[in-house]
């Protein structure tokens, strides 16, 4: 089953996560999305529960004029 959770935290930062079958997962894109109150956004990429990205990094924090402050790299839940 497929599920969409929106969360907005008292910070005022907004969580946005793609759930299948009780696992993050998210074909078309990140399956967690977090814009914190500061206009700065973390994206990662997940499939079947494990953080993982075939095509770019699996892990993206932007600052708020959307310049990449890190990235990082994961396979089926390992780190590269």
């Amino acid at each position: 089953m497929k599920e969409y959770r929106r969360i907005e935290n008292e910070d005022g930062s907004i969580v946005e996560t793609y759930w299948r079958d009780g696992e993050k997962h998210r074909e078309d894109g990140p399956a967690e999305i977090e814009r914190r109150a500061d206009g700065s956004v973390s994206e990662s990429y997940w499939h079947d529960g494990k953080k993982h990205r075939e095509n770019g990094p699996a892990e993206i924090v932007r600052s708020a004029d959307g310049t990449v402050i890190r990235e990082s790299y994961w396979r089926n839940g390992a780190a590269m």
